[in-house]
């Protein structure tokens, strides 16, 4: 009986020491999986962001049918840009004081407004005020569904939520044009089925909103009202390093696909709808290819590397222009947008990595406006030029302009990075003298920093 009652107790023992013993379960990709409602939250922001390029390939048509130019086209384009800056600097923190479902659902709210008011266009009117409501769904999500996919991600997974963010983000933008040009160039009501599809899709990304996201809890003493954005001052410098240089790209791209389509008519006589939209596919969707590839980049070469890539591209632009080349447009978008994309994923990255929780919506959406800011005035000169020399001209006086201010910022990075590798004169403590202890200075620099 002794030892019938002692096996257990060494059965036991022996399981608990093997326990302990055991090694702990190698992690599988799955563990990296962000979860069902995280993918809502980025179907959300994909479908809400195709809204923003959908009008690349009808730009001409609506030039055609209103009776307008060049000058106009960047004027649409900017007057997004303004919805964009509103919804992101009035409204930005808004989601960190009364929760993501709120401002997401008011995001997808503004966007059917805007498909509503392409729907009813009948003169350039209606279509400033349906591109000014499409940038501040545009502001409203961008910040907003970034910090909501980070918050839904598992703990230690922050920095693939941020880059499922800006794919989702890129995808959408990726996929307007394309979109917009299929439904322009082979489809029934070429300005307006397309909208009517897109309100299907905001009905559905609303559903998986409310799904996804519970009620959320306002927090104490918030008050409905414009707050001022404010950078932690742990990322500040990464912060602005990357808007400098994602701004231009931003600018670059948003100048393109504004003028694409006056471009293949005009430069290269070319009438087609869908190319131009698959032109501006392309480039939107290099920028997530830039944010991916950048993962494999040196942190201290991400923003240098973007630099000169925006000078290249602003180089093949001018060429193209001078040729009317399609495919060096193309190139030039190409190389451009993956530029863009290594500065974006490494300036979202580090906000996302070292933002406090309840600033992260605040800091995400200050990121996006500073961009968007540093958008609209270079696209109204491009207008303002190409109205005033010619399409060829102003678009080569534009991109000379971009690419001066990108080296400029370029310039700028390397000098600041060989400051922080130069040697110091400090002398190293006798008591911290040793193998392993002294390091010279500029090496292992930290993730966010530049």
């Amino acid at each position: 009986m002794t030892e019938l009652r002692s096996r257990p107790e060494v059965t036991e023992s022996a399981a608990r020491a093997n326990h302990v013993r055991r090694p702990p379960p190698a992690r599988s990709p799955a563990s990296l999986r962000l979860g069902w409602r995280c993918a809502l939250i980025g179907l959300t922001m994909c479908v809400v962001m195709v809204a923003a390029t959908v009008p690349t390939p009808l730009y001409t048509l609506w030039s055609a049918r209103y009776g307008f130019g060049a000058l106009t086209v960047t004027m649409l384009f900017s007057i997004y840009v303004i919805g964009v800056v509103i919804g992101l600097f009035a409204l930005g923190g808004l989601s960190d004081l009364i929760g993501r479902r709120p401002v997401l659902l008011a995001a997808i709210a503004s966007s059917a407004l805007s498909d509503i008011g392409y729907l009813l266009a009948h003169d350039r009117t209606a279509l400033f005020v349906a591109r000014l409501v499409s940038g501040l769904a545009t502001g409203l999500v961008a910040g907003t569904a970034t910090a909501a996919m980070v918050d839904l991600a598992p703990r230690g997974s922050r920095a693939h939520a941020s880059i499922a963010a800006l794919l989702a983000n890129a995808g959408g933008l990726a996929s307007g044009p394309a979109i917009g040009g299929f439904f322009a160039q082979y489809l029934p009501w070429p300005m307006h089925l397309v909208y009517g599809v897109h309100l299907g899709f905001l009905a559905l990304a609303a559903g998986g909103t409310l799904v996804a996201l519970g009620r959320g809890r306002i927090r104490a003493g918030a008050a409905l009202r414009p707050r001022r954005l404010h950078v932690p001052a742990e990322i500040r410098a990464t912060f602005w390093r990357a808007s400098a240089a994602g701004g231009s790209g931003f600018a670059v791209a948003g100048v393109l696909n504004a003028v694409i389509g006056l471009f293949l008519v005009q430069l290269a006589g070319v009438h087609d709808l869908l190319l131009a939209g698959v032109i501006a596919a392309l480039v939107f969707g290099t920028i997530s290819i830039g944010q991916v590839a950048g993962n494999r980049v040196p942190v201290s070469a991400r923003l240098p590397l973007a630099c000169a890539g925006l000078v290249l591209g602003c180089a093949l632009n001018a060429v193209s222009l001078a040729y009317g080349s399609v495919v060096l447009l193309t190139l030039a978008g190409i190389i451009g947008g993956t530029a863009t994309g290594l500065a974006l994923g490494h300036g979202i990255a580090a906000i996302n990595t070292g933002c406090p929780p309840d600033r992260r919506g605040e800091t995400n959406s200050a990121f996006f406006a500073v961009m968007y800011l540093g958008l609209s005035v270079p696209v109204i000169g491009a207008g303002l030029a190409i109205a005033s020399v010619g399409l060829r001209a102003g678009g080569e006086i534009f991109s000379a302009a971009v690419a001066a201010v990108v080296a400029l910022v370029g310039i700028t990075l390397l000098l600041d990075v060989a400051q922080h590798r130069a040697p110091r004169n400090t002398p190293v403590p006798k008591a911290a003298a040793g193998p392993g202890v002294h390091q010279p200075a500029g090496v292992a620099l930290g993730a966010g920093e530049v």
